[in-house]
């Protein structure tokens, strides 16, 4: 049997260790929303039996989802360190006075956004060149003299200047109010792009 905590940080030894049964013990994250975004991490502790991880993964792909699996444990797991480097440059953007909230976001939804919708950052440089090898040769120095220029780490700290620059101008087309409306008009698009994944995922060579 598979013992699976849907938890988005906490890894598996943090709550597992002195359980009876911990070599069943994994943690199964989900994307919010989970009805519409497939993926779900599978993080082993150091103790899960492979066979566990293995039956978990195999079940996430029978039901439908899309299931990675780490190696090991990592604070954030995966999509949340991803998620929380594209957070803190979007932030540092902002606090910079590089670019408006509103800019932030379009940049991403009519930028990063559509070009990840199907396919992953390193299919990505292999498209954008003659292969992974030519895009390394090509940009590896602009991106690393780029990167270096990256500040710390903001703390988003609630009620601070950048907050609520963001809030004050965010809520202007979104009140707070209008969250759930506007929840719902977001899990609609999501399952119309649900939809079209289906229908186009698959290349044929």
């Amino acid at each position: 049997m598979v013992l699976a905590s849907s938890s988005s940080c906490i890894p598996p030894s943090q709550f597992s260790e002195n359980l009876t049964h911990r070599a069943q013990v994994l943690v199964a994250h989900p994307v919010n929303p989970p009805y519409f975004v497939p993926l779900v991490e599978l993080v082993p502790a150091p103790w899960t039996l492979p066979h566990i991880t293995d039956k978990a993964r195999a079940y996430q792909t029978k039901i439908g989802q899309s299931a990675v699996t780490l190696r090991r444990e990592i604070p954030g797991f995966a999509l949340n360190r991803i998620q929380y480097a594209i957070l803190n440059e979007c932030w540092r953007l902002v606090a910079d006075k590089v670019l408006s909230p509103e800019d932030v976001d379009t940049v991403m939804k009519d930028g990063l956004g559509p070009r990840y919708a199907f396919m992953g950052p390193f299919e990505t440089i292999h498209l954008n060149a003659e292969g992974v090898t030519s895009y390394c040769d090509r940009y590896a120095d602009t991106i690393y003299r780029v990167s270096e220029t990256f500040g710390p780490t903001p703390t988003m700290t609630p009620g601070g200047d950048v907050c609520n620059e963001i809030e004050k101008e965010i809520v202007k087309t979104i009140p707070i109010a209008e969250l759930a409306a506007r929840r719902q008009w977001r899990d609609d698009r999501l399952a119309e792009l649900s939809k079209l994944k289906r229908n186009v995922n698959h290349f044929s060579h």
